[in-house]
């Protein structure tokens, strides 16, 4: 779970390094629990259980799609302002289809875009204002329809 929302937890890779750190191969067999390690725990349980997850979507306001991919699959976190930050909206997570596994990086970060945006249509169907965010490109839009050509790019 924590791998999941790690883009919205802060300091999650401090944390989680901490913690991954007494796993080694390397170490004791037995895992001796410090102050830190329990720190970084109670952190991470914190940012996953104080607040609600999901926001419900206001349609007047611009939608801030997050996209990444890692080879094989696809997440993306659909998000909008909400008073200092963003409050996510929807999760998503697919699978690649074979095809798009075996591309280039920057090709497949442009078709995880392409998933995401057409799995998304259902909740963005009114759809006002987006911007999208991807590890290799950024792509600011104004509507809908300026970004739904993108879906021909996951068939080439």
């Amino acid at each position: 779970m924590v791998n999941y929302c790690r883009q919205w937890i802060p300091d999650c890779s401090f944390h989680d390094h901490i913690l991954r750190e007494c796993c080694k191969k390397d170490k004791l067999p037995r895992i001796l629990w410090s102050t830190e390690m329990t720190a970084s725990f109670n952190a991470l349980q914190g940012a996953l259980t104080s607040a609600p997850c999901l926001g419900l979507p206001d349609y007047h306001l611009p939608f801030h799609l997050y996209v990444t991919e890692n080879g094989t699959t696809c997440t993306g976190v659909l998000a909008q302002e909400h008073g200092s930050g963003y409050r996510p909206v929807a999760f998503y997570s697919k699978v690649l289809p074979a095809v798009v596994q075996g591309m280039p990086a920057c090709l497949r970060a442009v078709a995880a875009c392409s998933i995401m945006i057409r799995d998304l249509k259902q909740c963005t169907s009114r759809l006002c204002a987006f911007c999208i965010y991807l590890v290799y490109c950024y792509y600011n839009g104004c509507t809908w329809q300026a970004l739904h050509s993108l879906t021909g790019l996951m068939w080439m």
